[in-house]
């Protein structure tokens, strides 16, 4: 029910964007998990100049036997546009 998610990307600013949440799955639905994840995030100038802040992102995830996919929409907010979020995972251990 509960995951550890972390990484880095280049925005839609052309700036790096490095993030951490703990991704909380308590329901389950036809082989899909629903839930949120919680955590910090930077690299958007117009939330707290560019450093650390605050985010929490509806998260919808698939898990197969050896690959997966979380899907999360971060909703707009301080100024920042809101995303449609696909991240693609791999079990390796």
């Amino acid at each position: 029910n509960v995951s550890v998610l972390a990484g880095s990307y280049y925005n839609s600013l052309r700036r790096t964007t490095t993030y951490a949440m703990v991704n909380w799955q308590p329901w389950r639905w036809m082989g899909w998990k629903v839930g949120a994840s919680a955590g910090v995030m930077d690299g958007y100038p117009a939330v707290a100049r560019g450093g650390s802040f605050f985010v929490a992102v509806p998260m919808l995830t698939y898990e197969g036997q050896r690959f997966g996919a979380n899907l999360g929409v971060v909703p707009p907010a301080n100024r920042v546009d809101g995303a449609v979020v696909l991240q693609l995972k791999m079990r390796v251990w």
